[in-house]
């Protein structure tokens, strides 16, 4: 098995400590293992959300319908997950304006 020296915060120090000293695991790499174990599961399905919802915005914008606040709520949403609050402003403002000028007539 391959040996690793990581260095970690007291706070993740402590936490590793409490969770010894509870008994719930036999020692400091088998609560590395799991915390790492639940970091790849959330990964795997914060990307799985992300291309299902980015599906749903191709097709979205492949109806060419949109009702009035779609993409403020759908922004939110991204951001949430992403963990990014207010990071695709500039994105959702260009988009906007893009849709406004194809809805504009000839």
């Amino acid at each position: 098995m391959p040996f690793r020296l990581i260095h970690v915060s007291e706070e993740i120090d402590a936490s590793v400590h409490s969770l010894l000293q509870c008994g719930r695991y036999a020692g400091a790499n088998d609560v590395m293992s799991a915390a790492l174990r639940l970091l790849a599961r959330e990964e795997r399905e914060r990307d799985e959300d992300l291309a299902l919802l980015r599906a749903q915005v191709e097709e979205g914008f492949a109806s060419g319908e949109a009702e009035q606040g779609v993409f403020d709520r759908v922004y939110a949403y991204i951001d949430s997950l992403d963990g990014r609050e207010g990071a695709r402003n500039e994105q959702k403002e260009q988009n906007q304006e893009q849709i406004g000028a194809e809805l504009q007539p000839d």
